[in-house]
């Protein structure tokens, strides 16, 4: 992409065609160099701020970002499971007297709740 401004400004000095349209070439991939340099030192500016995010050892992840061990999870189920025992019977108990119909329980209702008491601690 030639300027027609600097090519004209060329022209004026009392270059020839062919030349003032060589020497805006020239600059333009001269500009275009210097872009993508300006871009690669944005892009590893920005590597380096996510680096410090994620984590900057390889080995351990960022802090909120640890999996969960087998254990922690068959802990949460369980402990779920236990609380909605204990809903189930506190509700028969005092005789359900909101009239609502129980729903019936799947596993992969359980699972959703006890992941979200883990997400949430609560």
């Amino acid at each position: 992409m030639v300027d027609q401004e600097r090519m004209k400004e060329y022209i004026a000095m009392g270059f020839d065609m062919e030349r003032a349209l060589e020497l805006c070439q020239q600059e333009d991939a001269e500009a275009q160099k210097a872009a993508a340099k300006q871009a690669k030192i944005d892009a590893q500016a920005n590597n380096t701020t996510q680096k410090n995010v994620i984590g900057d050892d390889k080995n351990e992840p960022a802090e909120g970002s640890k999996f969960i061990t087998e254990d922690d999870l068959k802990k949460v189920v369980n402990e779920t499971i236990e609380t909605q025992i204990k809903e189930a019977k506190l509700k028969d108990a005092t005789g359900n007297e909101g009239g609502d119909v129980p729903k019936e329980r799947t596993v992969d209702d359980i699972m959703a709740e006890a992941v979200n008491r883990m997400r949430t601690g609560k």
